[in-house]
């Protein structure tokens, strides 16, 4: 195949064709600048933003208006288990379930940490699957994440994540549960009003029955 299609840069310096910056707001929201245009969300997701410079990118050099693109931005929900917010009374339950690797635990408890106002900042986290000879060096690294980011509350299930637990330090309350059952009950037991609670883990886990399990009426 002898075809080369256009080529575009975009990225977080000025070196590129679509040279991007990242602020955050008083509410954690996330404001872009690219290619000096501003695009406003309403998402606290560093992910997610990092993502819109790539969207930004291709859709401006296929004509798209800067003004379409902001609007669709601004009303883009994002799907079951991919940072989604789910608000509970007065609880904020953020789902990213779908899956989990390193990279983005580490972006999820980030996302978390950026929620401002009171309340505890919760996580439970469930093994990160398919990781080989690494799995114990990746969950130890994890644990050094959690220790160093301020949270509130950290529960694990599965076999892996005990990797996890142990290595964190200086966490409140850091409880490690070997089935779901007593997870949720534990869950139950503890909320308080203003939690702010990510659920993470590996599709395997199933981290999304733990969802059900402790809000369903």
């Amino acid at each position: 195949i002898n075809n080369i299609g256009q080529k575009i840069t975009y990225g977080l310096n000025a070196n590129c064709d679509f040279p991007a910056d990242i602020h955050r707001e008083n509410d954690g929201s996330i404001t872009l600048t690219i290619d000096a245009q501003e695009i406003k969300t309403k998402s606290k997701n560093l992910s997610f933003a990092k993502n819109i410079i790539a969207v930004s990118a291709v859709s401006i050099t296929l004509g798209i208006e800067w003004k379409l693109l902001q609007e669709k931005i601004l009303t883009f929900k994002p799907p079951k288990g991919r940072c989604k917010v789910i608000t509970y009374n007065s609880i904020t339950i953020i789902d990213d379930t779908y899956n989990a690797n390193l990279e983005s635990c580490i972006a999820a408890i980030d996302y978390l940490n950026a929620f401002s106002g009171s309340g505890r900042k919760i996580l439970v986290l469930g093994d990160m699957l398919e990781l080989g000879t690494a799995s114990t060096s990746q969950h130890e690294k994890l644990g050094s994440k959690c220790s160093a980011a301020n949270l509130d509350a950290v529960f694990t299930i599965g076999k892996r994540t005990l990797s996890t637990q142990s290595t964190i330090h200086g966490v409140p309350i850091n409880l490690h549960y070997n089935n779901s059952g007593d997870l949720i009950s534990s869950l139950k037991s503890q909320l308080q009003d203003n939690d702010k609670i990510l659920f993470k883990g590996s599709r395997g886990m199933k981290m999304e029955k733990i969802i059900s399990g402790v809000f369903k009426a």
